[in-house]
């Protein structure tokens, strides 16, 4: 799935960028961003109580690279446990590539 983040991209370099990126995650469409790649239990990640946080930054001439942690719901059903659906704490890290021309983003999962 396709994202644009303009506001990061007007904020690079200045104090507010870490911000403004952390709420322009949090804006995001469900499914954009490849949290199904960061699940460990078999569940869904939930993205409604997305949390990231900025651990680093570089820069190419074409892009910003910043790399986040995102904390998130990991939902599990069918165990037929009787108090599902169950719910785990998941993280995982991301590199964000922000082209510097056209503010479109891409996402890999980093381990």
């Amino acid at each position: 799935m396709q994202a644009r983040l303009p506001n990061s991209l007007r904020d690079w370099g200045s104090v507010a960028f870490a911000e403004t990126l952390k709420d322009e995650l949090q804006d995001l469409k469900p499914g954009t961003l490849p949290l199904l790649r960061c699940v460990t239990q078999g569940g869904l990640p939930n993205e409604r109580d997305l949390k990231s946080m900025l651990l680093g930054t570089d820069e190419t001439q074409q892009s910003i690279l910043a790399r986040v942690g995102v904390f998130f719901s990991e939902v599990r059903a069918g165990c037929s446990c009787g108090d599902e659906p169950m719910t785990h704490q998941a993280y995982c890290e991301l590199q964000i590539d922000i082209d510097k021309a056209s503010a479109e983003a891409r996402f890999t999962v980093l381990g």
